[in-house]
């Protein structure tokens, strides 16, 4: 009741009726199902020829509901995101919004270089600066629930070996029941299934204030989070050393002791756990700015320094099979090359009276919480 056509044969033209747009955050899916190339996108009309594209499988980061997405590139550079069929996830449709997120991968705002106390260094440099602040030090990490299952396993040994106190944030917004999920993360499960985190996040870092109100940490390694947007107070950040590994630029960077810039989830491989706990993986679709590693290279490389003479790998099919010899490990059975493959169903069933935030959803039904069924 939106689109039509006016006037007739070799005039014909397709436009909105009268008093009517086509504006909502799935419009552009009308890209991608019109059969003669009438309806274009405007951030892709007349910019490449779709033959010289290379499509490469991925997942959408923006929210939990984890569409299965092609993303498009040449030479390096990403041109645009359209969704791949799914029948568990997705089906063929994907947000608008999501389609966008290729973006912050050349954004003004992009962490390029490390430093050290403002200064430029080597990578090589920070991380041995790294071990040098994590070593006897009164550490807490800040994990993100946009890390992959990858990172947030060698995450998690990093902060058993220095035996640091562990902090996750939720990220919320309002769910629109159809493939925007009110987590705005992709990978909170992926936290919860390898035991970076027990319990379901609040959406600030005020646990963590407190602590550092109390100075019961002299170090922080945050990974993609901003703390002080996570209501964690400037003031009590006074004397903290702060360690930020993250993409782009924000007031935790700025104030940051130590900052490695990391690679997005366009510019490595892995996987994440979406809302129906479908681990799903994704491949790298172009290379990231020269000099900068995957967040699971650094892990493993300051872990070989803590623990001298393990080797430690970054290798997700080597990573998978190691989560998988844990007990009660519900990854158990599961290799990566699975993934690479379908979608695997994870099983949830030990989260699922957390209070998770989305609602009924395509291919989505939340669990039934004890306390709702017994009211």
């Amino acid at each position: 009741d939106v689109l039509g056509f006016i006037d007739r044969g070799s005039f014909s033209t397709l436009t909105c009726f009268p008093g009517r747009e086509l504006a909502n955050n799935y419009s552009l899916n009308t890209v991608d199902i019109c059969p003669v190339g009438a309806l274009t996108s405007t951030d892709f009309r007349f910019k490449m020829r779709v033959w010289f594209l290379k499509e490469t499988k991925s997942i959408c980061p923006e929210s939990s509901a984890g569409c299965n997405t092609l993303v498009s590139s040449r030479e390096g550079e990403i041109y645009r995101i359209t969704p791949r069929r799914n029948d568990w996830v997705n089906d063929s449709w994907m947000t608008d919004s999501g389609r966008a997120l290729y973006k912050s991968v050349k954004s003004k705002d992009r962490l390029l270089q490390s430093t050290s106390k403002g200064h430029l260094v080597k990578l090589d440099e920070a991380i041995s600066e790294v071990i040098g602040l994590l070593n006897g030090s009164k550490l807490a990490v800040v994990g993100s629930a946009r890390s992959t299952v990858e990172e947030l396993h060698l995450l998690n040994l990093l902060c058993q070996k220095t035996k640091a106190k562990k902090f996750i944030r939720g990220h919320f917004g309002e769910d629109d029941g159809i493939l925007l999920s009110a987590d705005r993360t992709p990978n909170l499960r992926g936290a919860l299934a390898t035991g970076f985190s027990k319990t379901y996040p609040k959406n600030n870092l005020s646990d963590l204030n407190r602590a550092l109100s109390k100075k019961q940490f002299d170090c922080l390694l945050v990974v993609h989070e901003d703390l002080l947007d996570g209501q964690v107070e400037e003031e009590s950040l006074q004397g903290v050393k702060v360690i930020y590994m993250g993409t782009h630029r924000n007031p935790t960077s700025q104030l940051a002791h130590l900052v490695m810039p990391t690679l997005t989830s366009f510019e490595k491989s892995g996987s994440f756990i979406n809302r129906g706990f479908f681990a799903q993986s994704f491949e790298q679709a172009v290379p990231g700015p020269a000099g900068l590693l995957p967040d699971a290279l650094i892990f493993c490389k300051i872990l070989e320094e803590l623990d001298m003479g393990k080797r430690f790998s970054s290798d997700l099919k080597e990573i998978w099979k190691e989560m998988s010899k844990k007990t009660n490990s519900v990854f158990k059975g599961i290799g990566f090359s699975d993934l690479q493959k379908n979608p695997v169903l994870i099983d949830g069933s030990k989260w699922e009276g957390l209070p998770f935030a989305e609602k009924k959803a395509l291919h989505y039904d939340p669990p039934v919480r004890i306390a709702e069924s017994a009211g």
